[in-house]
């Protein structure tokens, strides 16, 4: 019975091995399922949270100045749309700047390959021109992606779950100054006892019911089990993908599952 007393501890829902144990017997005293592996009941009842399989929180690797957001948190967007666009106009003159630099290092080697054909340079003096060229050459493509990265476009389609900064406002590198979700598909998120391994496999349907939603039933697949046992709180996580979902389902609720131990 540890596994399953260290989940109750785990989640605040005893204070003490001996409140979790009392938790136990008065859950089976009142008929309800437990675990197949704890109270030798058919059903497993388990707690979750939904996720969302695509979510992104967006950063720099620089300081940048916001140009434009579209979107205000809660909105909703399309696959492609721009979600935020930087000012980039140091950057883009940049750019120029080196479009001009590359132009002057291909000429002077197409020069250098002439002189050399009448051996009026060095071999070295030619090899020097194709290494300014090649150089030329890497930072332009550098200069090329920044610009690239100063207008993002959203990879899928959901609703901007955090926006902290507004138009005109400096990001701060490596903090996220956009977060966005997908509401496209979702999954649940569960962290059971190490014993329900056992009763528990990949492709095997389950019943969700979620505190926000009383009157619906989500139902869903086992997708993933852990790969590891924490060896503290004897649990591993367990992930389930969302096959019908009610209208209202969002990322951050969270509810009970119900399986049906194999055999049953």
């Amino acid at each position: 019975m540890t596994p399953f007393l260290e989940t109750l501890l785990g989640y605040g829902l005893a204070s003490s091995r001996r409140q979790a144990a009392r938790v136990i017997t008065s859950l089976i005293a009142v008929g309800c399922p437990v675990s197949a592996a704890v109270a030798g009941q058919s059903e497993l009842p388990i707690r979750g949270v939904v996720r969302a399989v695509n979510q992104a929180a967006l950063s720099t690797d620089i300081s940048m100045r916001i140009a434009r957001l579209p979107f205000r948190e809660g909105e909703r967007f399309k696959a492609s749309d721009v979600l935020v666009e930087f000012d980039c106009r140091r950057q883009k003159a940049e750019f120029e700047a080196m479009r001009g630099a590359l132009r002057e290092a291909q000429l002077n080697v197409a020069s250098s390959l002439s002189l050399e054909s009448f051996k009026a340079i060095g071999r070295n003096d030619l090899e020097i021109a194709k290494a300014r060229l090649s150089k030329a050459k890497g930072e332009m493509a550098s200069l090329e992606a920044r610009v690239e990265d100063c207008k993002v476009i959203a990879p899928f389609s959901g609703r901007i779950a955090d926006s902290p900064l507004r138009t005109l406002e400096f990001t701060t590198p490596q903090r996220p100054y956009l977060s966005i979700v997908g509401d496209a598909e979702n999954e649940i998120e569960m962290i059971v006892p190490s014993s329900l391994v056992a009763v528990v496999a990949i492709g095997q349907s389950f019943v969700f019911l979620v505190d926000e939603l009383p009157d619906e039933k989500v139902h869903a697949t086992v997708s993933s089990i852990g790969a590891v046992v924490d060896p503290v709180s004897k649990t591993l996580k367990l992930l389930g993908s969302v096959t019908s979902a009610p209208t209202g389902l969002t990322a951050g609720m969270s509810g009970s599952a119900r399986f049906t131990a194999r055999g049953n």
